[in-house]
């Protein structure tokens, strides 16, 4: 299994694109980690529970540094959008139940 993980990662490095930033590979990485628990949470919890779920993980992996905190309701920005941050807020609240 390890060297089958580690074709996957040199293919992927070999067809990255040049334009490809460190959020997109943490972004990849990240997905790649979660599969196996979106699977095992679509089974049993609402579809979109699941894809909040998701959203949020990235939303803390990519945006907070050291320096600055993230507020509730700049998460709930990163999960629906800067238009809809209450709803957001709010789907974070339900996930939670």
């Amino acid at each position: 299994m390890c060297q089958a993980q580690e074709q996957n990662n040199r293919t992927a490095a070999k067809n990255a694109t040049p334009n490809a930033t460190a959020a997109d590979f943490i972004t990849q990485k990240a997905r790649q980690y979660l599969q196996p628990i979106e699977n095992q949470l679509n089974q049993s919890l609402d579809k979109r529970l699941v894809a909040t779920f998701t959203k949020l993980f990235l939303s803390i992996l990519l945006f907070r540094n050291s320096k600055m905190s993230l507020l509730l309701s700049e998460l709930g920005s990163f999960v629906a959008g800067y238009a809809h941050a209450p709803a957001g807020t709010k789907r974070m609240a339900a996930a939670n139940r």
